[in-house]
């Protein structure tokens, strides 16, 4: 993710573990919007159509709750929302 004033933009990547079903666990995707002081709520586009809403909460100074769902799921995307809690891990 990057700053830049107000504006905050990234790229999400994941992969969700999907037991017993045929569909990809990969998620990926772009988002860019107007950040709030802990909370943020942002479009996402993905390269294969896909659009929705990701919702970013800083859970503290080194945590980050990532929730998005997707409104159009588009040619390539098989999840149609997700959640992580991100953590950062400080080099000792």
């Amino acid at each position: 993710m990057f700053e830049d004033g107000e504006n905050l933009r990234g790229r999400y990547r994941a992969r969700y573990v999907v037991p017993d079903r045929a569909i990809s666990p990969e998620v990926a995707f772009t988002f860019q919007g107007t950040a709030g002081s802990t909370v943020a709520e942002l479009p996402w586009v993905s390269g294969g159509g896909a659009e929705g809403s990701i919702r970013l909460e800083l859970l503290s100074e080194n945590k980050l709750d990532v929730k998005w769902f997707a409104r159009n799921p588009g040619k390539s995307m098989g999840l149609a929302y997700g959640q992580a809690v991100l953590v950062r891990r400080l080099e000792p």
